[in-house]
């Protein structure tokens, strides 16, 4: 067994070692903010709706709304991309859907193009909305949104606003943008979990956060001198 004392600075050459690493989303993949997804390297951002919880993975970006509305981003690189949007959305992207409307918009000076229609899925009938956006001529940005068919109308003005919000970034913009990171602090008398959480780089739930980042369990007091992870800007 080995003594306190060397496990102890086992856990502080530890810490030193995390203090400063990236935590969360990558600068490669784009950042999450409550809402809010920013794309630095890419130099787009949007925000999704209100009530919608944001999940980034390698090909997409996902979003879940209690009330059984989702939506996916994503990115296409296709072939014959020059086209007008009304035909790469119809006779590309979503060549099967039948369409029960589409139209050419304009998104912050950019070519788009938006349709909807209505699809079986495994949970039932849905309404579905496309929007393909030119980025560049041979990039194109997509949203889908879903909803059950009794919602739609719910969402209608969210998904506009979701749609329009979708603009590019200024380099000046882009380089402002920094991935999360793991601090290092040390408790000081009268520090609790409730106090040291508010450094929390997160809307919601940071007590919570700070305790299972920590391995705290709830009501646990924290002792001056202890080192404790926190995640900042």
């Amino acid at each position: 067994i080995r003594p306190n004392d060397e496990l102890a600075r086992d856990a502080d050459i530890y810490l030193n070692q995390i203090d400063g690493m990236v935590y969360g989303d990558s600068p490669d993949q784009g950042y999450i903010r409550d809402r809010e997804f920013d794309h630095a390297g890419l130099k787009f951002r949007f925000t999704a709706p209100p009530g919608f919880r944001l999940h980034n993975s390698e090909t997409a970006v996902l979003g879940e709304h209690s009330g059984g509305a989702v939506l996916r981003f994503d990115s296409d690189k296709p072939k014959g991309a020059s086209g007008s949007m009304e035909t790469y959305l119809t006779r590309q992207w979503a060549k099967g859907l039948r369409f029960t409307g589409v139209e050419s918009i304009t998104i912050n000076g950019m070519d788009a193009a938006t349709g909807s229609g209505t699809i079986s899925t495994d949970n039932g009938r849905r309404d579905v909305r496309l929007v393909a956006i030119r980025f560049a001529r041979d990039q194109i940005y997509r949203f889908l949104f879903l909803t059950p068919t009794d919602q739609t109308s719910r969402f209608d003005e969210d998904f506009r606003r979701t749609t329009f919000s979708f603009r590019r970034l200024s380099t000046a913009e882009a380089a402002a943008l920094q991935p999360r990171r793991l601090r290092i602090v040390t408790v000081r008398a009268g520090d609790t979990a409730e106090t040291l959480s508010r450094s929390m780089a997160f809307d919601d739930f940071q007590v919570e956060r700070f305790r299972v980042l920590n391995g705290l369990r709830p009501g646990e007091p924290l002792s001056p001198g202890q080192r404790v992870k926190i995640v900042s800007e």
